[in-house]
């Protein structure tokens, strides 16, 4: 997926012209949360505007917009041979729907907070690697910076490691320690709400993993393929690597 996301796709052959179609697909899942997060951010800038700003509208806008991604066959899942159900579509503008009620009934707690950056794009090094983030909400109270996540699927792993990603970047960008620093993952799916602190042995285990796999990218003299079909169909690039299985495989049967 980074061959032909950030390499493969600037070429000007045949196969970088696909792949650059290919690069702008999203899965239903992203639209979601996209959707989601864009609704979010207009409705904090407008509150700090003094405007107001209808989530229930918002849901529904969302919603026909997922309509019309779904019939245009927008989505990652469609380009790649699966059906959206009437019924799984359905699920899916319900949950923009919860997901924006969540928000909505968390905000008074978040907006006691002083504002300082809402879901701007922004980066850091560590050493000769450039890290780029995109919190979602970074505020102040009177003793912390805290970086508030908003996840509208459910709780994996790596949002751990995202979220000590985020504390080194806020230490690096408001020249704070850690102590100073809080991330607090809110999961509109499910309601819940987890605080992360950052400690220095989980930052120095997060720098240690940046450079490791920095490391093994810059080593690899070959793009590894792994076939992990329960995640692959999901995968925009999907099709290609498909393609490119069947090609070599014929390649063997003519040799």
């Amino acid at each position: 997926m980074y061959y032909f996301s950030y390499i493969k796709r600037f070429d000007s052959d045949e196969l970088g012209k696909i792949v650059s179609e290919l690069y702008n697909l999203s899965s239903i899942q992203m639209h979601k949360g996209e959707l989601v997060h864009r609704a979010i951010e207009n409705y904090i800038q407008n509150v700090l505007c003094g405007a107001k700003y209808n989530l229930n509208h918002a849901a529904k806008v969302a919603a026909t917009k997922i309509d019309y991604i779904c019939a245009e066959k927008k989505t990652t899942e469609q380009t790649n041979g699966l059906i959206l159900s009437e019924d799984f579509i359905n699920k899916i503008k319900n949950e923009i729907l919860k997901c924006l009620h969540t928000f909505e009934s968390v905000w008074p707690i978040i907006s006691n907070y002083q504002s300082i950056l809402i879901e701007k794009y922004d980066s850091f090094k560590y050493g000769d690697v450039e890290i780029t983030v995109k919190p979602d909400y970074v505020v102040k109270d009177e003793e912390k910076v805290i970086i508030f996540d908003w996840k509208t699927g459910s709780k994996k792993d790596d949002d751990f490691y995202q979220s000590i990603v985020y504390s080194i970047y806020a230490m690096d960008k408001f020249n704070l320690s850690e102590k100073d620093i809080s991330v607090v993952l809110v999961y509109l799916s499910d309601c819940k709400k987890y605080k992360v602190t950052p400690d220095h042995k989980y930052i120095e285990n997060i720098e240690k993993r940046i450079v490791r796999e920095n490391d093994e990218m810059n080593m690899l003299d070959y793009i590894p393929e792994v076939n992990l079909m329960e995640y692959c169909i999901f995968c925009k690039y999907y099709t290609i690597c498909e393609l490119q299985r069947y090609n070599k495989n014929a390649e063997k049967i003519i040799v």
